[in-house]
């Protein structure tokens, strides 16, 4: 018998489901936030630069890949963001970066661009060129 009035347990009784139980426990899926502080407790740092386009990012992203030792390098569309995953006390990486991002400006003819490092937010430009001594 099915539905409203049926006995308690006959449907399946002794069947076993595959289906878990629900999680009361602290195991829970994790979160934006939670990827946050998780690369923060693995010493991560992050560089965000911003493009105008995916062709833009896809010229930044082949530079920053081949000339720096990131631990991931990707765009995220939504945001319009090359961002570059270092890890923490990386002096001689932050400069890198920025290196790149001066030469991929002025090779480019582009514009200033926002740079974000740990959520600090600076105006970049391109590199000027340095007058010959005279």
């Amino acid at each position: 018998m099915h539905g409203a009035g049926a006995p308690v347990g006959s449907l399946g009784a002794g069947r076993t489901t595959t289906r878990e139980p629900f999680r009361t426990t602290s195991q829970s899926r994790p979160t934006i936030e939670q990827r946050v502080v998780d690369r923060r407790e693995a010493g991560l740092m992050v560089v965000r630069v911003t493009v105008v386009d995916s062709v833009a990012a896809g010229e930044l992203i082949r530079l920053l890949v081949q000339e720096v030792d990131a631990e991931q390098v990707r765009f995220e569309p939504e945001r319009q963001h090359v961002c570059v995953e270092i890890v923490k006390s990386p002096d001689q990486a932050i400069g890198r970066i920025l290196s790149v991002v001066e030469r991929w400006l002025g090779d480019g003819g582009r514009m200033a661009t926002d740079v974000e490092i740990d959520d600090h937010r600076y105006v970049l430009g391109a590199r000027q060129p340095v007058g010959e001594p005279q």
